[in-house]
């Protein structure tokens, strides 16, 4: 099957996994629409007119695209494109040090932004760019993203969560989320309605930058447990971490579309950290 037909059927709906690789599927959903929510009308009319509709399903499907393909030998070189790893002495992201081949989530970040605002791509690449750019404003904003490497982002940390068993990754990726909000529909909602109402700012391209070293922060400064043994004071920590973190990734997914699509201004600058 053709990489183009791939994209505008999982797109469409009927490509579907249970497999959690990144933040959840709700997560990402939750970020999509809280994105929706936000972008100016150019940007929404574009949008539609690139992917047919922008209803929940397709955005929700698209957002969590990257995660599907991820097992496909032709996607197997775009694995590190879902995370960074930053020391654990560091709190600041550099480009030559943890980047240097440009195969790490702030980077595909920054590029997939550049092609869906370039209008002489084709259909498929532009949405493929919008998948992309979903899928890393969101995992960008999971902590565990910008983590550490001696542990894989958390990976190899295990802790016990109401008598389950499992790694710290996926306690901030699913089970948090899962075990402590409603239904992904209900929670974006509540996030939506708490939020200021959207502004037309610019955006640069420099700010990814920013949101991986507010990432890697919180890694060194809060998701760490001191037991193994996960309660209550730590769940109560974390779930205000979790519902700022999509509600800030939703935000400045619509900031990008809105920047590249819409009514917003894009400020390229120079996309290397030193």
């Amino acid at each position: 099957m053709q990489r183009s037909i791939v994209i505008l059927i999982i797109v469409s709906g009927f490509f579907q996994t249970d497999e959690v690789a990144a933040w959840g599927r709700d997560a990402h959903r939750i970020v999509g629409n809280i994105a929706m929510s936000q972008i100016d009308e150019t940007a929404r009319q574009k949008l539609t007119s690139l992917l047919g509709k922008t209803d929940r399903r397709t955005i929700g499907n698209a957002c969590n695209w990257p995660d599907q393909v991820r097992s496909l030998p032709e996607y197997e070189h775009a694995l590190p494109w879902h995370y960074v790893n930053l020391p654990r002495w560091d709190k600041h992201y550099s480009r030559q040090r943890d980047c240097p081949d440009g195969n790490c989530a702030p980077e595909a970040l920054k590029r997939f932004s550049a092609r869906l605002a370039d209008e002489r791509l084709p259909r498929d690449q532009r949405i493929e760019a919008f998948n992309w750019i979903c899928h890393l404003t969101a995992d960008l904003h999971q902590p565990l993203h910008s983590g550490y490497a001696d542990d894989r982002g958390g990976n190899e940390v295990e802790v016990n969560y109401r008598g389950r068993s499992q790694n710290l990754h996926s306690l901030w990726d699913t089970r948090l989320i899962r075990s402590n909000r409603p239904s992904w529909r209900r929670y974006s909602n509540r996030l939506i309605d708490e939020l200021a109402p959207p502004e037309n700012t610019s955006w640069s391209v420099e700010e990814v930058n920013h949101w991986t070293e507010e990432a890697h922060r919180l890694v060194q400064q809060l998701v760490y447990p001191k037991s193994a043994e996960i309660k209550s004071p730590y769940v109560s920590k974390a779930m205000p971490v979790i519902d700022r973190q999509l509600s800030l990734a939703g935000i400045r997914m619509a900031r990008i579309l809105n920047a590249v699509l819409g009514d917003g201004k894009l400020v390229t600058g120079n996309r290397a950290s030193q």
